[in-house]
């Protein structure tokens, strides 16, 4: 028996209860309602709200077929589908709310936070709420972008920690994770040379992150605490 779309796990059985649907009863005891799209001496193919099935003649005890009111299911199928969106989009906004517990490093006085650039790339970035961008180093900007360090040029000045002034090229980064804890479209200055010491890590994790959140900081514990503003 060949199946389409997202039938796969969610049984024969559902969608009892629609109105002027064809019914199709198979020999296992169960039954499916829809609207034949096709019929032949070897099978059927029965149109469901999730997409398309098809049926063996030889699994099938009797097909009821209703009275041809096609439009009016399809129509309620559409009704159905947006309400469970919505459903669904109201339960990820609700999801996304709840606070985020991120565990940190300490290296001296400075936080260092694990973070995901563009679902892709990973980065130790230092928690800088001084930084008005999130600050990339070329190395790990190269990583993202894929792009060579000759490419970058420069249209701003950044000044680092030691007040040293360095040049720097203003990008978007697409997606910025800090665990479970997102924040979309992302501005961020990348280091055109890898000025900076050591303890700078892959940059540093600036207000244009940090903005997206209210944020705690539990320094005894370690964690770092964001909750979507």
């Amino acid at each position: 028996m060949k199946k389409y779309l997202l039938l796969i796990g969610l049984g024969v059985m559902g969608f009892v209860g629609l109105a002027h649907a064809d019914m199709v009863y198979l020999k296992n005891g169960r039954a499916m309602e829809g609207v034949i799209k096709s019929e032949d001496s070897q099978g059927i193919e029965l149109e469901i709200s999730i997409g398309t099935v098809k049926f063996q003649k030889s699994e099938i005890s009797r097909i009821e077929k209703s009275e041809g009111q096609d439009a009016a299911l399809r129509s309620q199928w559409e009704k159905d589908k947006q309400v469970a969106e919505e459903r669904r989009q109201k339960i990820i906004e609700e999801e996304e709310k709840k606070p985020k517990t991120v565990e940190f490093a300490k290296d001296k006085q400075s936080i260092i936070v694990d973070c995901l650039l563009d679902n892709k790339v990973s980065a130790r970035l230092v928690l800088d709420t001084g930084a008005t961008t999130v600050v990339l180093r070329n190395s790990v900007a190269q990583r993202l972008l894929g792009m060579n360090s000759g490419r970058f040029i420069p249209d701003m000045k950044v000044r680092l920690a030691d007040g040293r002034i360095a040049s720097a090229k203003f990008i978007i980064i697409g997606s910025l994770k800090v665990q479970d804890a997102e924040a979309k479209r992302v501005e961020a200055c990348v280091l055109t040379s890898d000025v900076g010491g050591a303890d700078m890590q892959d940059g540093l994790l600036g207000m244009s992150f940090l903005k997206n959140f209210k944020f705690t900081i539990d320094q005894e514990n370690k964690k770092l605490i964001l909750e979507k503003q």
